[in-house]
């Protein structure tokens, strides 16, 4: 379980959904090319009638830094500082804009700024929070997320930080509080809700259904959100749940082969049902050819099923593709010694 949990927190943004069909991938880049250059014109001549308008440069900037062009979207930000040097919105964007430079001490240098233009603010504190956690200085991730509750106590990503610090310390009971009080300000916190599933499934604690339901419930179309219910109910037991799950995924994400290959996975371990296992895992080859576990499990049931011929090329060709595989290699030294794995008939 806890090999899934490291992979929740790599980053604040969590979890990609699947692949997209290229075209729609295509027709969507072109669209928002036109729309950004429709938008920077707009900016433009605004500034040409208001060239005093801090809003439109920060405007600009924004646009800028959609298009990767973080120098020129600095420069207007700067521009924006000029006009209207108590902005704190301006400050914390300055900051945000560093960080997509890769400058952390700039970053940290201007949400301290933000901090002493508005004191009474917790956004600028909230942010360092944030920095500090990609620095890898979990304590002061703690400290600023405190002081960000210091001015306001029901700041859902203060909690939100404090979760991660505290998990990032070890310190599970604590992150686990601070994670439900984050759900408790906002019930919409879906990376929370991720989080404390994951948290709760590692304690083997019921309530890790809840969570990872209240994730869908937040985002209803996520690939991410559905998989973490359906791998809950697979390592529950629950196997028709999981099953209905992983249907539903494969046919809204018919190329993401992790669905296809629980399915087979289900129906070889835990239900013995060796075709059906055998057609997801062929799926799974059809998109993924080299996928040796999705070949090895092909093999087994081959084996359980007695066809050794058939079971003994899948496993060859599996240490074609991985030579360091031991199931595999395994296999094929039982195979030697005329040992094999046939499930009676009944």
């Amino acid at each position: 379980m806890f090999h899934r949990l490291l992979l929740i927190i790599i980053l604040f943004s969590l979890f990609a959904c699947g692949n997209k069909p290229t075209d729609q991938q295509s027709n969507t880049n072109s669209t928002d090319s036109v729309q950004t250059e429709n938008s920077l014109l707009k900016v433009n001549e605004a500034l040409k009638d208001d060239p005093n308008n801090a809003e439109l440069y920060y405007e600009r900037a924004q646009i800028y830094a959609n298009q990767k062009m973080i120098d020129e979207a600095l420069q207007d930000i700067d521009r924006a500082l000029k006009l209207d040097s108590l902005n704190e919105d301006f400050y914390l964007y300055k900051g945000d804009l560093y960080i997509q430079k890769g400058n952390g001490t700039e970053a940290e240098k201007t949400y301290l700024k933000a901090t002493k233009i508005k004191e009474e603010s917790p956004n600028g504190y909230i942010k360092l929070s944030e920095l500090m956690y990609y620095g890898g200085y979990y304590e002061d991730m703690l400290k600023y997320a405190n002081e960000a509750l210091k001015r306001d106590m029901y700041n859902d990503r203060a909690y939100f930080n404090k979760g991660y610090a505290f998990l990032k310390m070890g310190d599970t009971t604590n992150a686990i509080s601070s994670f439900q009080t984050a759900v408790e300000q906002n019930n919409e916190l879906y990376d929370a809700y991720i989080i404390l599933g994951y948290l709760m499934q590692a304690e083997n604690n019921p309530l890790a259904e809840d969570y990872f339901k209240n994730a869908l419930r937040v985002k209803p179309e996520d690939y991410q959100a559905k998989y973490n219910l359906a791998y809950y109910y697979q390592e529950t037991g629950q196997y028709n749940k999981a099953i209905e799950l992983y249907n539903e995924l494969h046919e809204k994400f018919p190329k993401q082969v992790n669905p296809l290959f629980n399915l087979g996975f289900i129906h070889l371990m835990y239900l013995h049902v060796y075709d059906i296992a055998m057609d997801y895992f062929n799926k799974v080859l059809e998109i993924e050819p080299n996928n040796y576990k999705a070949l090895f499990n092909r093999g087994y049931c081959k084996e359980l099923t007695g066809d050794i011929e058939g079971a003994e090329q899948d496993y060859k060709k599996v240490l074609e593709i991985n030579p360091v595989y031991t199931p595999a290699a395994l296999a094929l030294e039982r195979f030697d010694r005329k040992e094999y794995h046939i499930e009676p008939k009944n």
